[in-house]
């Protein structure tokens, strides 16, 4: 939906409106990681796709609301019950944490845990892993929707591969 909001503008507060709406669902199911990761990609994107930086102008006013009010309907009500607690707990302890090593029943050492993730997609993937050298948008003419979902898919995959807490699943999610 964010892509699309770059790529039609006669549409984009409404596909920003549904990406902000999708984002805050990920934050309320996996916590902070969602925004950030999508922070990432926008920035990586803006960075790769010259053409496309125009379309990022106008149109967050509302993503940012709709954005904040699907947050709201959880955290609020559980950081008003348990304050600081909920801060330590949930946010510190069970996602920084977590992506820091502090998760000792799903923590590697970095090279130990390197392998893991690229044995489990071409594994999970197969038999079409084996195409992906064919798929991979190699030219610069190569369609920017292609470009983008690649920029995703690196982005996140780069996140997990340096995060601390392996688990085989987070690969194929």
């Amino acid at each position: 939906w964010f892509y699309e909001s770059l790529v039609d503008p006669d549409r984009r507060r409404f596909f920003r409106t549904l990406s902000a709406a999708a984002l805050g669902f990920s934050m309320l199911a996996k916590g902070p990681v969602g925004p950030i990761l999508f922070v990432v990609i926008l920035a990586v994107t803006f960075g790769l796709e010259p053409e496309l930086r125009p379309a990022y102008r106008g149109g967050w006013l509302v993503g940012f609301l709709v954005f904040g009010l699907v947050v709201a309907s959880w955290y609020l009500p559980c950081w008003l019950a348990n304050r600081d607690a909920f801060v330590q707990k949930f946010l510190i302890e069970q996602n920084v944490g977590r992506f820091t090593g502090g998760d000792q029943a799903h923590s590697l050492p970095f090279l130990k845990g390197l392998p893991i993730y690229p044995i489990t997609l071409l594994v999970g993937m197969a038999p079409w892993s084996f195409l992906l050298p064919k798929a991979w948008p190699r030219k610069p003419d190569a369609d920017p929707a292609a470009r983008f979902l690649v920029v995703w898919f690196c982005v996140i995959f780069a996140f997990f591969l340096i995060s601390s807490a392996k688990l085989p699943h987070y690969a194929l999610t």
